[in-house]
């Protein structure tokens, strides 16, 4: 009875340091994120992600489209709103967590960037509000800027031959991906 009791201890034990390593490595990502350091982002991706995506070429991509010269691009104020408990589908322990963050943009006014059309700004807002939800974005018409609050989920990974935990975001259009490099129960659970 003793060993039993001291098992569950244990077991409890292991996985709380294990939801704390989980938290404080989320953390880091979003702060990473907000950065816009498109290489320490990679960092914190899940590597079979790249068998599909080579690392440069994402790298490129995140970096082309964060410092576009006639776009200001911040995400601010970054926050781990929720993290669901640890389970384990063919040895790839995983969890998902609900975050939120503000983006705003800003068009960067010169001689080589004159300012958007009406059409352009409508039609940018009306995407904008498809995507995040009309209460979630505003337009100020002065200074050229949207400030969108959004709330997505992201995965959280990992495996025996990983020491850090790594993620995935979860949308929509990117679960015929995810099918590719995650367990068929992980999807299960998606």
């Amino acid at each position: 009875m003793k060993k039993l009791i001291f098992t569950l201890i244990f077991l409890k034990s292991v996985s709380a340091s294990a939801q704390i390593d989980l938290r404080n490595t989320l953390e880091e990502y979003l702060k990473v994120v907000e950065s816009k350091d498109a290489e320490k982002v990679m960092n914190y991706m899940y590597p079979r992600f790249f068998d599909l995506y080579p690392r440069d070429l994402m790298v490129k991509t995140l970096d082309s489209s964060l410092k576009d010269p006639s776009l200001e691009i911040l995400l601010i104020d970054s926050k781990l709103l929720d993290i669901s408990p640890l389970k384990t589908a063919d040895s790839v322990t995983y969890a998902k967590a609900d975050y939120s963050f503000v983006m705003t943009m800003k068009y960067l006014i010169s001689d080589e960037n004159p300012p958007p059309a009406d059409e352009v700004i409508t039609m940018t807002t009306n995407i904008f509000k498809e995507m995040y939800g009309a209460d979630n974005v505003t337009f100020d018409l002065e200074n050229k800027k949207f400030r969108i609050f959004a709330k997505k989920e992201m995965l959280a990974l990992k495996t025996p031959s990983l020491k850090d935990w790594k993620v995935l975001g979860i949308e929509e259009n990117m679960k015929s991906v995810l099918k590719k490099i995650l367990p068929e129960a992980l999807m299960a659970d998606l």
